[in-house]
């Protein structure tokens, strides 16, 4: 409590250069951990394939194209309305 009085107490630069500097040492660890596995090659890119085969499958397991029905326009707006309820601020 003290530290962030001191701060707060320095003015606004100083409470926005430790803001900046909490930051981007926040932020650097989240990079790396995101961009060295692409720069280093170990990524899996078979992680991905199985979310994407059972996505769209039909009951024996074929994978199948998607269609514009009802239920694919079902499935649409459901995924907007999820997108646009977690975007919502309060």
């Amino acid at each position: 409590m003290l530290a962030v009085k001191a701060i707060q107490d320095g003015g606004i630069l100083r409470s926005a250069n430790t803001t900046k500097i909490l930051g981007i040492s926040a932020v650097i660890p989240l990079i790396l951990i995101g961009v060295m596995p692409i720069l280093t090659g170990g990524h899996g890119t078979g992680a991905f394939l199985p979310a994407c085969r059972r996505s769209l499958t039909n009951a024996s397991g074929n994978v199948v194209d998607g269609s514009w029905d009802r239920a694919g326009w079902t499935l649409i707006a459901g995924g907007m309305f999820l997108a646009a309820w977690s975007h919502v601020r309060f």
